[in-house]
């Protein structure tokens, strides 16, 4: 849910499509916190690391108002708070989250997001043409154990395109 939405859970609230793409945002943000990759999710039982990942808080049973607070202090930070704590797959992601986390906040954490379709899908799209994709999904064959070998990378010829008009 959008930080301005949280922010005004009591009062009156306007929404718009921004709303709508800072949402996205967090989804992404979230699947890259969550996995290792395609297919890879991280477990969080055995992983005191991941169990203490501050995204993972805005899920707590917090009141609304609560959750808008540690949305806007990580995202103030996101650095920090979020990306440093993505497994290194996502490395190569990382500046068009980074890209799509500033040009959402442009203002500033507080003040409305100026995300636009137009220009998500276009820092998406320069991520789908700059990052490599995995030649596998890097996932065991059945009664193999062991570590799984890191997945080589390669640019994908079937791409899909996305137009701004279809959304």
């Amino acid at each position: 849910m959008s930080i301005e939405a949280l922010k005004s859970a009591d009062s009156q609230f306007i929404h718009r499509p921004c709303h709508d793409l800072e949402s996205l945002l967090y989804v992404i943000l979230f699947v890259c916190s969550s996995s290792n990759g395609p297919g890879d999710y991280r477990n969080y039982k055995n992983n005191p690391a991941t169990m203490s990942m501050p995204i993972r808080t805005w899920f707590d049973r917090a009141s609304l108002r609560e959750a808008a607070r540690r949305k806007i202090a990580h995202m103030s930070a996101p650095d920090f708070c979020i990306l440093d704590q993505l497994d290194p797959y996502w490395d190569d992601f990382k500046p068009f989250l980074r890209q799509l986390i500033s040009t959402c906040f442009l203002k500033g954490i507080v003040e409305r997001n100026c995300l636009t379709h137009d220009n998500m899908v276009s820092i998406l799209s320069h991520a789908a043409e700059a990052v490599a994709e995995p030649k596998t999904l890097g996932k065991r064959p059945k009664g193999e154990s062991g570590d799984v070998p890191e997945s080589p990378r390669k640019k994908s010829k079937d791409r899909v395109e996305v137009h701004p008009n279809t959304m």
